[in-house]
């Protein structure tokens, strides 16, 4: 899928387009959008996503970026949540 949604995260590969709820989100937006920290997220959910590089795990109020080039880079990111909502950022080289 293009999406996963969990209650209080969604799980994309580029980001959401502000506005559109969940369901009607495209599957070209999910895809090549590059979400920018004006891009509001729903304010009930944190969205994970990737596909902007960036040097390390970004969290942001409503959104985490795991993708820091691990093809340029040799570091590859990712995000543990805990049941309890905590983050933890985790990077592999």
């Amino acid at each position: 899928p293009s999406l996963v949604a969990i209650p209080g995260f969604v799980f994309v590969h580029a980001g959401l387009r502000p506005g559109v709820p969940l369901e009607q989100q495209s599957d070209e937006d999910l895809l090549w959008i590059r979400p920018h920290e004006s891009f509001p997220s729903p304010s009930e959910l944190v969205v994970i996503h990737g596909h902007t590089p960036v040097p390390a795990v970004d969290v942001q109020p409503g959104r985490i970026n795991v993708d820091t080039g691990a093809f340029a880079s040799a570091i590859l990111s990712c995000v543990r949540i805990d049941r309890d909502g905590k983050i933890v950022k985790l990077a592999v080289r």
